[in-house]
């Protein structure tokens, strides 16, 4: 079963410390998919120190005293309760973030391959890449975040990029968070936004692993009808 993009909850956005989700989570969400939160708080804080139980941070910067960004990821179990998304403090002007989810990943033990985190900049053009080859089966997931609501165009990519989600909020000081992915398994893939003014953004990406193969194994092949004189072949495949 190949990785595949399901679907993206709406932005929540407000001016305190916190995001509840629970309202805006992705549509057809089923047991074992695996959800992605993508947020950010526009006064240099980050949601790890009070993150909802079962969520495990994938990249997290807080580099520039302007934004700060976190990715995590939760496999579903379908009996989820908490989705407060929490900041140590009440001074942010923003808080926000979006829920999106996938399915066919890896359904035991983490699903996330190798991370490459873009760190937060001040410019024109924001993008993500991936410095390490992706394994077979494999999709590279790339999120953009700006902490701004201006115009994006469309840059010159890397690849054969799908831009799954693109939300922007008003509140506060404004922002936009953007989702994408390629089954391209080459190294330096890249993902590529020019924005109308000089922005704070950041983001990265990271490799999502496919459902474990059922492969038949040597022990799982009836031998009992051989006798010492015969010949066993035993070939044993995974497509994957």
């Amino acid at each position: 079963m190949a990785v595949a993009y399901r679907s993206s909850g709406t932005i929540v956005a407000n001016g305190d410390a916190g995001v509840d989700m629970s309202s805006s989570l992705p549509a057809g969400l089923a047991v074992d998919d695996i959800m992605v939160f993508v947020g950010f708080d526009a006064d240099n804080e980050h949601f790890d120190a009070a993150m909802p139980t079962g969520w495990t941070v994938i990249m997290s910067d807080n580099a520039n005293n302007n934004l700060g960004i976190t990715i995590a990821w939760k496999r579903r179990t379908g009996s989820e309760s908490d989705w407060q998304f929490d900041t140590p403090t009440n001074a942010g002007q923003l808080v926000c973030g979006v829920i999106h989810a996938y399915s066919g990943a890896l359904t035991s033990a983490s699903p996330i391959g190798t991370i490459t985190e873009r760190t937060i900049a001040q410019t024109t053009t924001h993008s993500v890449t991936n410095n390490v080859a992706g394994n077979t089966g494999e999709l590279l997931i790339g999120a953009i975040i700006i902490e701004d609501n201006v115009d994006v165009t469309e840059g010159s990519h890397t690849g054969t990029w799908t831009t799954r989600d693109n939300q922007t909020t008003t509140v506060g000081s404004d922002g936009r968070l953007m989702l994408g992915d390629t089954p391209d398994l080459t190294v330096f893939r890249v993902w590529r936004w020019t924005v109308g003014a000089n922005e704070y953004g950041g983001g990265g990406s990271f490799w999502l692993k496919p459902a474990d193969d059922t492969v038949q194994g040597a022990s799982d092949i009836n031998t009992s009808s051989t006798t010492s004189a015969d010949l066993l072949i035993i070939i044993i495949a995974n497509f994957s």
